[in-house]
């Protein structure tokens, strides 16, 4: 599906997998991103938490990579 959107022109494609993390598609690259293990109390807004932190990558000229760690860092309290 993330290969899908990029051929169709979009930039940045993030497909959340719950537990496991993230599939990451920019282009040529495609990558998975493992979740951080946590205790969780409450995922309400977890995936908007997770967006905010990567778009914040992103409009900071991080790669993927970082951009990812960035909206995990957002999700969690540790």
């Amino acid at each position: 599906m993330a290969e899908t959107l990029c051929r169709r022109g979009i930039q940045n494609v993030v497909v959340k997998t719950g537990w496991k993390g993230c599939t990451v598609c920019r282009k040529a690259q495609r990558f998975p991103m493992p979740a951080k293990k946590v205790k969780a109390a409450d995922s309400t807004g977890a995936g908007d938490s997770f967006m905010a932190g990567f778009i914040s990558g992103i409009l900071a000229g991080d790669s993927l990579e970082e951009c990812c760690s960035r909206g995990i860092r957002c999700t969690t309290s540790d």
